[in-house]
Protein backbone atom coordinates (compact mmCIF):
# COMPACT_ATOMS: atom_id res chain seq x y z
CA UNK A 1 0.00 0.00 0.00
CA UNK A 2 0.91 3.76 -0.40
CA UNK A 3 1.04 6.46 2.18
CA UNK A 4 -1.99 8.16 0.68
CA UNK A 5 -0.45 12.28 1.49
CA UNK A 6 2.34 11.61 -0.03
CA UNK A 7 0.64 10.37 -3.44
CA UNK A 8 -2.02 13.51 -2.88
CA UNK A 9 0.28 15.78 -2.82
CA UNK A 10 2.18 14.46 -5.69
CA UNK A 11 -0.94 14.70 -7.52
CA UNK A 12 -1.56 18.22 -6.76
CA UNK A 13 1.81 19.00 -8.27
CA UNK A 14 1.24 16.88 -11.41
CA UNK A 15 -2.28 18.42 -12.04
CA UNK A 16 -0.35 22.43 -11.54
CA UNK A 17 2.43 20.94 -14.23
CA UNK A 18 -0.69 20.02 -16.90
CA UNK A 19 -2.00 23.28 -16.06
CA UNK A 20 0.88 25.51 -16.88
CA UNK A 21 1.41 23.64 -19.86
CA UNK A 22 -2.09 23.44 -21.13
CA UNK A 23 -1.57 27.59 -20.29
CA UNK A 24 1.83 27.89 -22.33
CA UNK A 25 -0.61 25.96 -25.16
CA UNK A 26 -3.45 28.09 -25.06
CA UNK A 27 -0.78 31.54 -25.75
CA UNK A 28 1.32 30.09 -28.56
CA UNK A 29 -2.29 29.11 -30.06
CA UNK A 30 -3.60 32.63 -29.55
CA UNK A 31 -0.14 34.03 -30.43
CA UNK A 32 -0.09 32.04 -33.70
CA UNK A 33 -3.41 33.39 -34.57
CA UNK A 34 -5.11 30.26 -34.09
CA UNK A 35 -8.03 31.98 -33.68
CA UNK A 36 -7.97 31.87 -37.48
CA UNK A 37 -8.68 28.05 -37.53
CA UNK A 38 -12.36 29.75 -36.57
CA UNK A 39 -12.95 32.32 -39.20
CA UNK A 40 -10.99 35.17 -40.23
CA UNK A 41 -13.85 37.78 -38.77
CA UNK A 42 -13.64 36.15 -35.23
CA UNK A 43 -10.12 35.57 -35.32
CA UNK A 44 -9.38 38.12 -32.60
CA UNK A 45 -11.87 37.35 -30.41
CA UNK A 46 -11.39 33.80 -30.27
CA UNK A 47 -7.15 34.30 -29.62
CA UNK A 48 -8.33 36.60 -26.69
CA UNK A 49 -10.47 33.75 -25.76
CA UNK A 50 -7.39 31.53 -25.77
CA UNK A 51 -5.62 34.25 -23.96
CA UNK A 52 -7.87 34.01 -20.90
CA UNK A 53 -7.83 30.60 -20.74
CA UNK A 54 -4.02 30.78 -20.93
CA UNK A 55 -4.31 32.86 -17.89
CA UNK A 56 -6.66 30.86 -15.81
CA UNK A 57 -5.59 27.07 -16.81
CA UNK A 58 -2.57 26.99 -14.58
CA UNK A 59 -4.82 28.17 -11.42
CA UNK A 60 -7.90 26.15 -12.35
CA UNK A 61 -6.57 22.38 -13.41
CA UNK A 62 -4.93 21.65 -9.47
CA UNK A 63 -8.40 22.77 -7.94
CA UNK A 64 -9.56 20.67 -9.97
CA UNK A 65 -7.34 17.79 -8.50
CA UNK A 66 -8.63 19.47 -5.11
CA UNK A 67 -12.21 18.10 -6.03
CA UNK A 68 -10.67 14.12 -6.27
CA UNK A 69 -8.75 14.62 -3.02
CA UNK A 70 -11.85 15.52 -1.34
CA UNK A 71 -14.13 13.03 -2.83
CA UNK A 72 -11.09 10.33 -2.25
CA UNK A 73 -10.62 11.47 1.51
CA UNK A 74 -14.66 10.36 1.88
CA UNK A 75 -15.86 14.28 2.02
CA UNK A 76 -17.87 13.63 -0.67
CA UNK A 77 -21.13 15.66 0.47
CA UNK A 78 -18.64 18.32 1.10
CA UNK A 79 -17.43 18.27 -2.71
CA UNK A 80 -21.09 17.27 -4.06
CA UNK A 81 -22.79 20.22 -2.30
CA UNK A 82 -19.35 22.58 -3.56
CA UNK A 83 -19.89 21.34 -7.03
CA UNK A 84 -23.99 21.92 -6.80
CA UNK A 85 -23.37 25.74 -5.58
CA UNK A 86 -20.29 26.31 -8.35
CA UNK A 87 -22.79 24.96 -10.88
CA UNK A 88 -26.02 26.62 -10.06
CA UNK A 89 -24.09 30.15 -9.63
CA UNK A 90 -22.06 29.53 -12.66
CA UNK A 91 -25.10 28.61 -14.71
CA UNK A 92 -27.26 31.77 -13.30
CA UNK A 93 -23.93 34.01 -13.97
CA UNK A 94 -24.47 32.82 -17.45
CA UNK A 95 -27.92 33.15 -17.96
CA UNK A 96 -28.33 36.43 -16.28
CA UNK A 97 -25.03 37.50 -18.60
CA UNK A 98 -26.89 36.22 -21.85
CA UNK A 99 -29.89 38.47 -20.44
CA UNK A 100 -28.46 41.42 -19.87
CA UNK A 101 -25.99 41.39 -22.80
CA UNK A 102 -22.38 40.60 -22.02
CA UNK A 103 -19.95 39.78 -24.20
CA UNK A 104 -18.19 35.95 -24.99
CA UNK A 105 -15.07 37.43 -23.07
CA UNK A 106 -17.14 38.79 -20.06
CA UNK A 107 -18.85 35.48 -20.21
CA UNK A 108 -15.85 33.78 -20.06
CA UNK A 109 -14.21 35.63 -17.34
CA UNK A 110 -17.11 35.07 -15.15
CA UNK A 111 -17.27 31.57 -15.52
CA UNK A 112 -13.70 31.15 -14.78
CA UNK A 113 -13.75 33.30 -11.67
CA UNK A 114 -16.91 31.38 -10.90
CA UNK A 115 -14.56 28.19 -10.82
CA UNK A 116 -11.70 29.73 -8.79
CA UNK A 117 -14.14 31.32 -6.40
CA UNK A 118 -15.47 27.60 -5.88
CA UNK A 119 -11.55 25.99 -5.87
CA UNK A 120 -10.76 28.59 -3.73
CA UNK A 121 -13.50 27.14 -1.01
CA UNK A 122 -11.90 23.43 -1.63
CA UNK A 123 -8.41 24.98 -0.95
CA UNK A 124 -9.20 26.25 1.96
CA UNK A 125 -11.34 22.78 3.31
CA UNK A 126 -7.97 21.07 1.99
CA UNK A 127 -5.68 23.09 4.58
CA UNK A 128 -7.92 21.74 6.99
CA UNK A 129 -7.86 18.35 5.28
CA UNK A 130 -3.67 18.58 4.91
CA UNK A 131 -3.40 19.75 8.91
CA UNK A 132 -5.41 16.47 9.60
CA UNK A 133 -2.66 13.71 7.29
CA UNK A 134 0.40 15.89 7.23
CA UNK A 135 2.76 15.12 5.04
CA UNK A 136 1.60 15.82 1.62
CA UNK A 137 4.63 17.53 0.31
CA UNK A 138 7.55 15.46 1.90
CA UNK A 139 10.63 14.00 0.65
CA UNK A 140 8.51 10.55 0.06
CA UNK A 141 5.98 12.58 -1.83
CA UNK A 142 8.30 11.84 -4.79
CA UNK A 143 9.53 8.37 -4.84
CA UNK A 144 5.85 7.69 -4.15
CA UNK A 145 4.79 9.61 -6.81
CA UNK A 146 7.50 7.94 -9.10
CA UNK A 147 5.95 4.30 -8.25
CA UNK A 148 2.46 5.43 -8.90
CA UNK A 149 3.21 7.51 -12.00
CA UNK A 150 4.90 4.65 -13.08
CA UNK A 151 2.27 2.30 -12.87
CA UNK A 152 -0.28 4.85 -14.12
CA UNK A 153 1.08 6.72 -17.34
CA UNK A 154 -0.31 4.87 -19.92
CA UNK A 155 -4.19 5.29 -18.08
CA UNK A 156 -3.08 9.29 -17.62
CA UNK A 157 -1.84 9.60 -21.56
CA UNK A 158 -5.31 8.23 -22.54
CA UNK A 159 -6.75 10.04 -20.29
CA UNK A 160 -5.33 13.03 -21.04
CA UNK A 161 -5.40 12.15 -25.04
CA UNK A 162 -8.91 11.44 -24.60
CA UNK A 163 -10.00 14.44 -23.01
CA UNK A 164 -8.00 16.84 -25.82
CA UNK A 165 -9.24 14.76 -28.33
CA UNK A 166 -12.84 14.94 -27.55
CA UNK A 167 -12.94 18.61 -28.30
CA UNK A 168 -11.06 18.63 -31.36
CA UNK A 169 -13.61 17.30 -34.31
CA UNK A 170 -15.66 20.28 -32.78
CA UNK A 171 -12.86 23.39 -33.72
CA UNK A 172 -12.29 21.16 -36.75
CA UNK A 173 -15.53 21.02 -38.13
CA UNK A 174 -15.88 24.90 -36.94
CA UNK A 175 -12.33 25.39 -39.36
CA UNK A 176 -13.88 23.75 -41.95
CA UNK A 177 -17.88 24.14 -42.30
CA UNK A 178 -18.36 27.69 -40.31
CA UNK A 179 -19.21 28.11 -36.28
CA UNK A 180 -23.18 27.55 -37.67
CA UNK A 181 -22.43 23.78 -38.16
CA UNK A 182 -20.75 23.39 -34.46
CA UNK A 183 -23.72 23.33 -32.38
CA UNK A 184 -26.23 20.86 -35.03
CA UNK A 185 -22.57 18.59 -35.21
CA UNK A 186 -22.53 18.50 -31.30
CA UNK A 187 -25.82 17.61 -30.63
CA UNK A 188 -25.70 14.80 -33.05
CA UNK A 189 -21.99 13.51 -31.76
CA UNK A 190 -23.81 13.30 -28.18
CA UNK A 191 -27.02 11.25 -29.59
CA UNK A 192 -24.36 8.93 -30.96
CA UNK A 193 -22.47 8.80 -28.13
CA UNK A 194 -25.54 8.24 -25.73
CA UNK A 195 -26.24 4.85 -28.26
CA UNK A 196 -24.46 1.43 -26.41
Amino acid sequence: GYDVAPAIGFTIVVFVGVGVVLGAAFAGFAYANGGALFSDEHASLANRLFLLCAVFSPLLWPMQALSSVLVGYGRIKLDSVITLLATTSRSGLLVGGAYLGWSIEALLIATMVNLLVFGLIRTAVMIGLVVQIGGMFSRNAFRVGREIFGYSIWLFLGNFAQAITSRFDQFIVGAFLGAEAVPIYWALMRVLRSIP
